[in-house]
């Protein structure tokens, strides 16, 4: 059995490494305008949305371990980014970038190896859906990586290659979402609040803040509920 949840969070990994990859392809072929940043964060952070709520509070509301160690989880999730937020601008906006990301793409592993595991078997439509939403994110942050640490000091290659080396990150998060959802309620519970927290806390904080940065109007706004509607219906279809 933990074999399997191993192996499944490998494979949902390399999914979300691939979605890194096609971050650093499109910044490598053609850097995207402001607009379409700021569009396309407002889009990723309303499908992550919509999959939190429909996916992992949903699952963390039915956990039958009891409030504190979903409190101990959040708690120590939102500390850790707090931590994080700050070792990152004291070392300078790159690297407090560079430190998000990576923050994100563990969190997001994590809680993708999870849900294609803690469901049924074969996984349930909800976690495909969920699994589904932070795809877009992924994507843009490959592309964040590149376009805003790499600058224009980094070729086509490098663009490419470093999402993939960030990747990793994925792949490992997932396969440790793979071994929790082997384990107890409790060691669930904690890691799943843990990285719901941390999740939310990088799209409120980092996502959006960052999308308002670059351009915003009603028109790009409403653009987070063009992601977010889409992806929690198709979660009640399923559900």
């Amino acid at each position: 059995m933990l074999a399997e949840a191993l192996l499944r969070g490998g494979v949902i990994g390399l999914i979300g490494m691939l979605s890194l990859i096609a971050g650093g392809i499109w910044s490598a072929l053609r850097e995207p305008s402001r607009r379409t940043r700021s569009v396309v964060q407002h889009l990723a952070a309303g499908a992550v949305f919509a999959g939190l709520t429909a996916e992992v509070l949903k699952r963390l509301l039915e956990d039958p371990s009891g409030p504190w160690i979903m409190g101990i989880g959040m708690a120590l999730g939102l500390g850790l980014m707090l931590f994080i937020r700050s070792y990152g601008q004291s070392s300078g906006s790159g690297m407090a970038l560079g430190f998000t990301i990576i923050a994100d793409v563990l969190a997001d592993g994590v809680l993708m190896g999870l849900a294609i595991n803690s469901s049924s078997n074969p996984p349930s439509m909800v976690s495909i859906v969920f699994v589904i939403a932070l795809i877009p994110e992924l994507i843009f942050l490959g592309l964040t990586l590149t376009d805003e640490i790499g600058g224009d000091d980094w070729g086509k290659f490098k663009r490419i290659g470093m999402p993939g080396l960030v990747g990793i990150g994925v792949v490992v998060g997932s396969m440790l979402g793979g071994w929790a959802s082997t384990g107890g309620d409790n060691i669930k519970t904690f890691i799943e609040a843990f990285g719901a927290v941390a999740l939310a806390y990088l799209v409120v904080e980092e996502l959006l803040r960052e999308a308002h940065k670059q351009e915003s109007n009603p028109l790009i706004a409403g653009m987070f509920f063009a992601g977010f509607i889409p992806f929690f219906i198709a979660a009640a279809i399923f559900s």
